[in-house]
C-alpha cells in the first residue's frame, strides 16, 4: 500500500479496519495491564504465519498489546512495554532474538557483524543478564524466563495452548500484573491515537 501523500485515503482506512478486526476476532486470549496502570495503551502489531508442527503445517499468530508513549525504533527513553499473545511454536525461536529484534533499537552494521562473531546464539548476548521474573497473571503467581540489557527487558511463558511474551523498555519488572482483556475498545482509542503520531514497529 502507497503510505506518501499520494495514497488512496480509501486504501488506508481499509488497511486500519483490517488492522481492528484481527483484534476483535482473536483466537487468542490477549493480555494486558489492569486499571491501575494509568498511562497510555493501544492494540499493535499482530502476525499470521504456517509453520511446522508435530501434526504438520499450523496456523501461526501473535497479538501484541502496547503500553506507554515510548518506542524501541523512534521514542527510546520513554516507558515501553509491549504484551504479546502468540502459538507455542514461538518456543522455538531463542530469548535473545526478540530481545534484539523487538525490545532494543536496532542494531547497526558493525554491532550485528560483532554480535555474530563466534557466539552461542542460543546464550544471552553480550551484556544480557539471563533470569527469571515473577509477574502475576490474572492474580496467580507466574516464572517467566528473563533477559534484561540496560533499560530493555523481556520475558516469556508458555501457558499449554499459548504463549505471553514481555517486551519493554525503561519499564519497571516490578509489581508487574498482567491481566485478561474483556474490554478492548480502550486499547483501539489509543491506536487510533497512537497512529497519528507514530508509525510503529509494533
Amino acid at each position: 500500500m502507497e503510505t506518501g501523500p499520494n495514497r488512496d485515503p480509501s486504501l488506508v482506512a481499509h488497511a486500519f479496519e483490517k488492522h481492528e478486526k484481527a483484534f476483535r476476532e482473536a483466537t487468542l486470549p490477549l493480555y494486558g495491564l489492569g486499571p491501575e496502570w494509568r498511562g497510555s495503551r493501544s492494540i499493535g502489531g499482530y502476525e499470521f504465519w504456517e509453520s511446522e508442527g508435530t501434526g504438520g503445517n499450523s496456523a501461526g499468530r501473535e497479538y501484541g498489546m502496547v503500553h506507554g508513549d515510548g518506542h524501541p525504533d523512534l521514542l527510546l527513553d520513554l516507558p515501553y512495554l509491549r504484551i504479546v499473545t502468540s502459538t507455542t511454536d514461538v518456543l522455538d525461536s531463542p530469548l535473545r532474538s526478540v530481545l534484539e529484534s523487538e525490545a532494543e533499537p536496532p542494531a547497526g552494521p558493525e554491532e550485528i557483524e560483532r554480535a555474530n562473531a563466534g557466539e552461542e546464539w542460543d546464550g544471552p548476548p553480550p551484556g544480557a543478564v539471563q533470569h527469571t521474573a515473577d509477574i502475576l497473571v490474572d492474580g496467580e503467581p507466574v516464572v517467566f524466563d528473563a533477559l534484561t540489557r540496560g533499560p530493555s527487558w523481556v520475558a516469556r511463558h508458555g501457558f499449554g495452548d499459548y504463549v505471553i511474551t514481555i517486551e519493554a523498555q525503561h519499564f519497571s519488572q516490578a509489581q508487574l500484573s498482567l491481566v485478561r482483556i474483556t474490554d478492548l475498545e480502550p486499547y483501539l482509542r489509543g491506536w487510533r491515537e497512537r497512529r497519528a503520531t507514530l508509525r510503529p514497529r509494533s
